[in-house]
């Protein structure tokens, strides 16, 4: 039960597991590793890096979530439910300068992370619920955690 994406990755096969997606990955370099599963219904990713690496689960449906890394960063996202989204903070694409570090994990509805980091910025952010909203903008080495558990909550960091 699967499909394989073909031909973005210098020619590698990468299972991707889905009744109706749309998956893209656009890796540029030697070194750079890129995953995306799919499970579910209408789920939509896209990952482009240059020597980067990046996992990305989605399982339910209407799951987004778009990745632009540059050398050195790493991203693991986790998204199951309905209609999660992982975005950039002033664009559509959730944006990873040199060495930066991401860890995002959503369940549940409608939650939206938008994210920006610059050189070895770390983020790790759990939402759990309906509706949450994760705002992280962050500069050169910040460090943020955000947490949330329930319905409709809303957190910005800002760190340059």
């Amino acid at each position: 039960m699967g499909t394989a994406l073909r031909g973005f990755v210098s020619g590698r096969t990468l299972p991707l597991l889905a009744v109706a997606f749309f998956a893209t990955l656009d890796v540029a370099a030697q070194g750079s590793t890129a995953v995306i599963e799919q499970n579910g219904s209408q789920n939509r990713a896209e990952i482009t890096q240059v020597a980067a690496n990046a996992r990305l689960l989605q399982s339910g449906s209407g799951n987004v979530a778009h990745i632009d890394q540059a050398s050195g960063a790493h991203a693991q996202v986790s998204q199951t439910g309905m209609d999660n989204v992982l975005r950039g903070v002033d664009l559509q694409v959730a944006t990873q300068a040199v060495d930066a570090w991401m860890t995002v994990f959503q369940q549940g509805e409608a939650n939206v992370v938008s994210i920006s980091q610059d050189m070895g910025a770390v983020a790790d952010i759990a939402q759990t619920g309906i509706g949450n909203t994760a705002i992280v903008s962050q500069g050169i080495d910040a460090h943020a955690t955000v947490h949330q558990n329930g319905n409709m909550n809303h957190a910005v960091v800002t760190q340059h």
